[in-house]
């Protein structure tokens, strides 16, 4: 209505200032009931987080402060110019935030955490008496420094940075015909300096481009979002602050942490750097509330790596035992990935010759030289690695992700072993946690079977709390 009456302003010029007016009256009266009716409190006696909201429906929300397994103090552009924080508790029970609380000083966010945090100590305590001991009770700060988030931004996401560009560029090209921008280019100079110059050339000046303007888009994404990263241990909980523009500080339990994900790359390699992500218990492990939440510590050395698993699991990751899947897997993927469809197109090309055979020879040979060489890489890559307190899968083409769960924290086992793989002794097994699902495929079923045993006992016979 404001854009209809704004184009038209000599002819309804006095209707859109009342109806300026009449918004900005009911939107105050709005937000003052909302904020004159919204309340929250903790209970003492029951160890509750009470919130209270509504004018004509009311609703009251109780949470126990047990089952907060996050709490996010957060500060946008805004927040910072009033010196005030938005508080989001988070427990697993929801895809979204549980409760959200706008616009708090920091005196109060502060005193919020600290009486949460006090008032669990209790059972935490129990629950690491019960296990072992912690090794360390002092309070200890890590900091990611600025040069490491240059490292990070520069060696990380190029496949997802790309696949938001493609996106972008192909919405504004879509935009582009539908207004006939193709009508005001002049396609005759283009066609003759491509034919002048090299295709080739073109090409690779193309692919530099776009390879420099994903680094640039990761570069300032990294440093804006996790910039001056700090990660505090104190004896209990772990707190993480970072941000440039929106700066969050996340509170997080150890005894909580359901799945962990170590990813690096060739370059982070060399670089001595990879991404670590913290997985909690969620309902709705996939959504995309809990994916935009979800606990990255960027650019992290072997040694932050280590005081960040000791300090989650107390205990040191040893004894290793690998087991690697059938080379039966390489040749699964081999066949449907590049010689079935290496056979189709040949065969269509054979009906339709919709391209010249020597160019289809050629890009068929490089697809079939560099798929090939990615089955047999993604094959080395994948393993299952076991310990006596520890469950490991590695895998990956460039990026090499390694997801770690505690045997006492699965939910449920799954193995599976099709009809034709009875013959060869190979299956799957797949194992369901709070926090998501890691599987190992196409290995030796007696030995998953064996595995898938073991773990089960663990699970009924184990006393550990993880929530």
């Amino acid at each position: 209505m404001i854009v209809v009456f704004a184009m038209n302003m000599d002819k309804f010029f006095g209707k859109l200032i009342w109806l300026g007016i009449s918004i900005f009256v009911v939107s105050v009266f709005v937000t003052f009931i909302r904020y004159y009716f919204f309340t929250f409190q903790i209970d003492y006696k029951s160890k509750e987080l009470i919130i209270q909201k509504g004018f004509l429906k009311k609703s009251k929300i109780s949470i126990q402060l047990h089952k907060i397994q996050q709490i996010n103090l957060n500060q946008n552009l805004l927040h910072k110019v009033f010196k005030l924080y938005e508080i989001n508790v988070d427990t697993a029970g929801s895809g979204k935030k549980e409760v959200e609380i706008k616009a708090v000083s920091s005196y109060i966010a502060n005193q919020l955490k600290e009486t949460i945090e006090l008032l669990n100590e209790t059972e935490t305590i129990d629950v690491v008496n019960n296990e072992e001991s912690i090794q360390s009770t002092d309070s200890k700060t890590i900091k990611i420094g600025f040069f490491t988030l240059i490292k990070t931004g520069i060696t990380s996401r190029y496949v997802e940075t790309f696949g938001w560009l493609f996106l972008v560029l192909n919405t504004l090209w879509e935009n582009g015909r539908q207004i006939h921008i193709e009508d005001k280019i002049d396609t005759n100079s283009i066609e003759n300096y491509l034919n002048f110059n090299s295709v080739l050339l073109s090409v690779i000046i193309g692919f530099v481009f776009i390879f420099i303007l994903i680094i640039a888009i990761n570069l300032v994404r990294t440093i804006v979002r996790y910039f001056d990263f700090f990660i505090t241990r104190t004896k209990y909980s772990l707190l993480l602050t970072y941000g440039l523009i929106t700066t969050r500080n996340t509170i997080i339990n150890p005894i909580k942490v359901q799945l962990i994900k170590i990813s690096q790359n060739y370059f982070q390699e060399k670089l001595d750097i990879r991404n670590l992500r913290i997985e909690q218990a969620s309902s709705e492990a996939n959504s995309k509330e809990k994916k935009k939440d979800r606990i990255e510590v960027p650019g992290c050395s072997e040694v932050v790596k280590n005081q960040m698993l000791d300090f989650v699991y107390n205990k040191e990751i040893t004894n290793q035992e690998v087991y690697f899947p059938s080379v039966r897997k390489f040749w699964i993927r081999f066949i449907f990935m590049i010689v079935l469809p290496v056979i189709v197109v040949l065969s269509f090309n054979s009906v339709a010759h919709f391209l010249l055979w020597s160019k289809l020879y050629l890009f068929t040979s490089l697809y079939f030289v560099i798929g090939t060489l990615s089955c047999w890489r993604l094959y080395k890559n994948y393993k299952l690695m076991v310990t006596p307190e520890f469950i490991m899968v590695q895998s990956g083409f460039w990026d090499i992700d390694t997801a770690i769960i505690e045997p006492y924290k699965i939910q449920a086992i799954k193995t599976n072993q099709l009809f034709w793989q009875k013959r060869l002794n190979i299956g799957s097994v797949y194992l369901y946690t709070a926090g998501g699902t890691i599987s190992f495929t196409t290995g030796f079923y007696n030995q998953i079977t064996q595995l898938s045993n073991k773990w089960l006992y663990q699970v009924e016979t184990s006393t550990k709390k993880w929530m």
